[in-house]
């Protein structure tokens, strides 16, 4: 048997290993949650909670004795940290409060495990989620900021103030160009995605033939959690409405649909059957719904196992939702991104907020 063979099997070994020790963990927390009195468990819930609390609050280190002359911010998140987008902008809000105390800002999500995401062998050459996809946000390594004489810990539950405006959590400056620009050059200075990433965006726009200036970005913020009921609200079909209108108004005959809900994503393809509907990269009309299930790791809950691979489809939908012709969204971390990557004044951009579409202008 080949090395890398025995290493496999050593792998999945281990996250078998894992999910059980999880399942066995959940079942024995649930078991406690309902049968202690309410007032013990609010208790030790409290006090688990302040002890997590003053683990990650932000803290001031000296490592080593290398670059006296910089003060380093390792920008972490609390463990399991769900979300790629809300990830990607917890960074970007690490970064604004790097600059504005004038800090080196490096990313760690090497020590500090994202969820659905960190791996046990290396992806693209680290073990640092970030840099899966992303060139790291300065010259420093990770392993040279251990070393080095001035560092602060992030806190891993929120950087910025409360009411900062990045952290509105109704997503109001995904409408507010002047905010968007903000944010734009900050990704322009600090973030660039890696060589592999890179390639992977330049080989699906030479597969899907991509045409941006011809077609129109739709995302609509589903679900990654399976469910077997129909998604066609109101509100939904007030969306498919605006859409055409949009498509009509542009002259638009091409469309690429982003979802990650895959009972969503075929009913939207259904809606535009009379445009030219791309390709997803994220799904397969030629699958049954149930073809789709099999395929996915799900989680206990019902949940949609992201991984390295979809989430890196995720991000290369964005990518392509930042180049339109026009483009609508739903209210999202994964929306908020798509805005700061697109031109303003070049095209069209809206928000559908609550049954309202709203357009973003200079």
């Amino acid at each position: 048997m080949l090395v890398s063979e025995i290493n496999i099997i050593v792998y999945y070994l281990f996250m078998s290993i894992v999910k059980i020790i999880k399942k066995g963990f959940f079942f024995i927390k649930y078991k406690i949650r309902f049968n202690m009195p309410e007032l013990y468990w609010q208790y030790l819930a409290q006090a688990i909670s302040e002890y997590r609390k003053s683990k990650y609050t932000e803290q001031h280190k000296s490592f080593g004795y290398l670059n006296p002359a910089t003060n380093f911010f390792v920008i972490r998140r609390r463990p399991p940290g769900w979300g790629f987008f809300a990830n990607y902008f917890y960074v970007l809000k690490g970064i604004m409060h790097a600059e504005q105390n004038d800090l080196v800002p490096v990313v760690d999500m090497e020590n500090y495990w994202i969820g659905e995401l960190s791996s046990l062998k290396k992806i693209n050459g680290t073990h640092n989620a970030w840099c899966y996809f992303f060139n790291q946000t300065s010259e420093f390594t990770l392993s040279e900021v251990y070393k080095s004489k001035n560092v602060i810990i992030s806190d891993g539950f929120e950087i910025l103030e409360k009411n900062h405006w990045v952290n509105d959590k109704n997503f109001s400056f995904i409408s507010q160009p002047d905010k968007l620009l903000i944010l734009s050059k900050i990704i322009d200075e600090y973030i660039a995605f890696n060589e592999p990433t890179r390639e992977n965006i330049e080989s699906v726009k030479k597969k899907i033939q991509w045409d941006p200036e011809n077609t129109f970005g739709l995302f609509i913020r589903g679900t990654n959690y399976f469910k077997t009921q129909q998604h066609l609200t109101s509100e939904v079909s007030d969306f498919i409405i605006n859409c055409k209108q949009i498509l009509n108004d542009n002259s638009l005959k091409k469309i690429y649909i982003s979802t990650e809900d895959f009972l969503l994503y075929k009913k939207l393809a259904e809606n535009f059957s009379d445009y030219e509907v791309i390709s997803s990269i994220r799904h397969d009309l030629n699958k049954s719904t149930n073809d789709w299930v099999k395929d996915q790791k799900l989680t206990f809950d019902g949940g949609i196992v992201m991984g390295y691979e979809k989430t890196l489809r995720y991000l290369i939908e964005a990518c392509l939702m930042g180049e339109c012709s026009s483009f609508i969204g739903t209210p999202s971390n994964a929306s908020n991104y798509i805005m700061t990557r697109r031109k303003i004044g070049v095209g069209e951009s809206f928000v559908f907020i609550k049954g309202d579409k709203i357009k973003v202008t200079e």
